[in-house]
């Protein structure tokens, strides 16, 4: 289908392809209820169960009530690939050790030096890659 415009006709396509490519490279938000005193923190999609969250629930270590901060995540790109990659290396990571004290996904990420959703954390990635983090997390025996 086309339709008329004062710079002539445009196919509905062509309308298409230039709103993908406008948003490829869009970044999106993420919110973080966290708490000031023992650093403990959620990520939620969406800032009504951000503030939700914040309203209903206490640090579950402190009992402090939490705060709300705003993140702008990359949409698509080598960061948000990197994250990517983080996650299912550790995901990989995790099926692959064997025996009963299996670390999660979260704890083999934060020995890499990540957040829960693969992007680096304050203190930046560390050297260590997926496996080397869940050898060490069995080893260690800090599940």
């Amino acid at each position: 289908m086309e339709t008329e415009t004062s710079a002539g006709v445009e196919s509905r396509t062509a309308r298409n392809d230039a709103r993908s490519e406008k948003t490829a490279g869009s970044s999106y938000t993420v919110y973080r209820v966290h708490c000031p005193d023992c650093g403990h923190s959620k990520e939620c999609n969406n800032r009504a169960d951000a503030a939700t969250r914040q309203r209903k629930t206490p640090c579950p270590n402190c009992d402090r009530m939490m705060g709300v901060t705003e993140l702008q995540r990359p949409g698509d790109s080598a960061e948000f690939r990197l994250a990517s990659q983080a996650v299912a290396a550790a995901i990989d990571a995790q099926r692959s050790v064997s025996g009963d004290d299996v670390p999660s996904v979260n704890a083999i990420l934060e020995a890499m030096g990540r957040s829960p959703y693969g992007y680096p954390s304050d203190g930046g990635p560390t050297a260590l890659t997926a496996n080397q983090a869940a050898r060490t997390l069995v080893e260690d025996g800090a599940l």
